[in-house]
Order: structure tokens, then sequence, then C-alpha cells
């Protein structure tokens, strides 16, 4: 019991990172949209800078509404809400078919599109952390 605590207690500790490749591609791909989903969605510019460069996906109504608006200028997020694969493969190639797989079932109990956003992107993003022991 007191190593779990300790290691809870270290864990946050571990530098994580995602790759810097990835933080390029996927800058390149919402270059074009971003100022107008930040200003359509009302989210916090640091909170969208921060979701790569410190692994937080803020899970609040504002970023799902910014991540929903990127998605759909990238044509991602489908209009009936689902995410189109092949799109997302081919744009993010950093995204392996297995963890898109598995992230997309993560959304699927969902109904609000803007939600369904947020929690594949959450996903993702936890899934290309690599960390630095």
């Amino acid at each position: 019991m007191k190593v779990f605590l300790i290691l809870l207690l270290i864990a946050p500790s571990f530098p994580k990172k995602i790759d810097n490749h990835i933080h390029e591609v996927w800058n390149n791909l919402i270059k074009p949209y971003k100022e107008q989903c930040i200003e359509t969605s009302k989210v916090n510019l640091e909170e969208v800078n921060n979701m790569l460069h410190q692994m937080i996906v803020p899970d609040d109504e504002s970023f799902h509404n910014y991540l929903k608006c990127i998605y759909n200028h990238l044509k991602m997020l489908e209009p009936d809400g689902t995410f189109n694969h092949k799109v997302i493969l081919e744009k993010a190639p950093y995204v392996s078919e297995e963890l898109l797989n598995t992230c997309v079932d993560k959304t699927n109990p969902e109904k609000t599109f803007a939600k369904k956003a947020f929690l594949l992107a959450d996903c993702i993003v936890n899934g290309l952390i690599t960390h630095d022991d």
C-alpha cells in the first residue's frame, strides 16, 4: 500500500511528451482554421496551445466546441457525427489504425458531436504520450 501511494505521488512528475513531428503536423493541419474555431468556440488560446505541449485536453464546453470546429473543417467529423477513419489516417499519419479504432469506440456512446470530438482528442493525445523514464 505504501509503495502504491508513493508511485501515485511521483507519477505526475515523470516527464511526458509528444514527438515534435506530431506538433508540426497538427499545427500545419489546423493553421487555416485555428483562429476561426477559437473565435466561434470562445475557447481560451492558452488551452489550445497546451493541448499538445502539456498533454492537457480540457473537458469543458468551449474546448469541446473548438475541437468539433477543427474536426469539421478537416472533414474528420462527418455531418452525422461519425468519424471519417480514412481522412484521419491520411491527415494524421502519426495515429495508428489500432489507436484510432480504440479511440473511436470510446466515443460511440456519446450523442453530442462536440463531446465526441473531445473524447477522441483526449484518447489520441493520451495514446501518443511517451514517457522519458
